[in-house]
């Protein structure tokens, strides 16, 4: 009876809190998010103005293009920065990956299939996260938010298909972009992640709402929906020298699944201040760990999206 009550309080408290959230007004399909997201331009007005402002004074790259056309990219990390402190840092995060996820004292963020360890918002990820900064500015149209930095571990080690290793699309906003840095080669014996373009995703999408198959983009679907369309798989395979972007609101995509090795990747996430994950009333950097007004804007919302609970720890590598 007590542990009832528990629940039941636990239910009850989580309900109140998702209204503080955006995620709580409005559904989850490429219109609704993106009519949501021109609302909370006109609500938000002023940090709106000054997150696009970053924006306007960057040129388009390749990358850029491409993104917008595929919603994908594999790119040479020198291609994002040729700073020696990036590839020391990536050296550095490396290297202590295997330590952390042979400690079983480490906060982690569980699945069967996936391992997540959240990492704490400091000057080390502001130098792993800075140069993805602008091509995020680009991509989105305004300055981003960084909504987490992570250490993953993919076991590969069952056949069950659930979660994420299903085909979906992501929930979080209208557009977004999730960074892949490979800690060791991703190869197809790695369990990598599999993605179709934003083009055939649309498609796919279109297919399955006529069908009344899905009602929104994050449900998961069997892989013979994209087979009977002949959609294309593209498999992100990463050298240690290239990290991938990826748009996983507008791609249909899955991963970790069974596979001779793990895969190990550094995750960033990117998206707007406006996605569901973000709160209504906003703090920035209230621990006053950034002392420029952008890095504030970027890095200054960790501990107050919708993802954060007490007891969650971040780790300090």
């Amino acid at each position: 009876m007590l542990n009832f009550f528990y629940r039941y309080l636990s239910d009850f408290k989580n309900k109140i809190r998702g209204y503080f959230f955006l995620r709580k007004y409005r559904k989850d399909t490429p219109e609704s998010t993106l009519k949501f997201y021109n609302k909370m331009r006109y609500i938000y007005r002023n940090e709106f103005n000054k997150r696009e402002n970053f924006s306007k004074i960057l040129s388009n790259t390749k990358h850029i293009d491409i993104l917008n056309n595929k919603g994908f990219i594999i790119v040479k990390l020198s291609d994002v920065s040729k700073k020696q402190e990036f590839n020391d840092k990536i050296k550095e995060f490396r290297k202590k990956f295997n330590d952390i996820v042979k400690d079983p004292k480490k906060n982690i963020h569980k699945k069967n299939y996936l391992i997540q360890y959240n990492l704490e918002f400091n000057k080390d990820i502001k130098i792993l996260a800075d140069p993805f900064v602008d091509i995020a500015t680009k991509y989105l149209g305004t300055l981003p938010i960084l909504d987490s930095c992570q250490m993953w571990l993919s076991p590969n080690d069952s056949y069950k298909l659930e979660g994420s290793k299903l085909l979906h699309r992501d929930p979080e906003d209208f557009k977004q972009l999730k960074i892949f840095i490979p800690v060791e080669e991703v190869q197809i014996n790695n369990g990598p992640l599999n993605v179709i373009d934003k083009k055939e995703s649309k498609l796919l999408y279109e297919d399955l709402i006529k069908k009344k198959i899905i009602s929104g983009r994050n449900q998961k679907i069997d892989d013979k929906y994209a087979k009977k369309l002949n959609l294309t798989n593209h498999k992100i395979l990463l050298k240690n020298d290239e990290c991938a972007l990826v748009d996983t609101c507008a791609n249909y995509h899955y991963g970790s699944r069974i596979s001779s090795k793990p895969r190990k990747l550094l995750f960033l996430h990117f998206t707007t201040a406006f996605s569901a994950k973000t709160p209504i009333f906003r703090s920035y950097d209230s621990e006053k760990k950034f002392f420029l007004d952008k890095d504030k804007l970027v890095y200054g919302l960790q501990k107050k999206t919708i993802n954060h609970f007490k007891k969650r720890q971040y780790l300090n590598i």
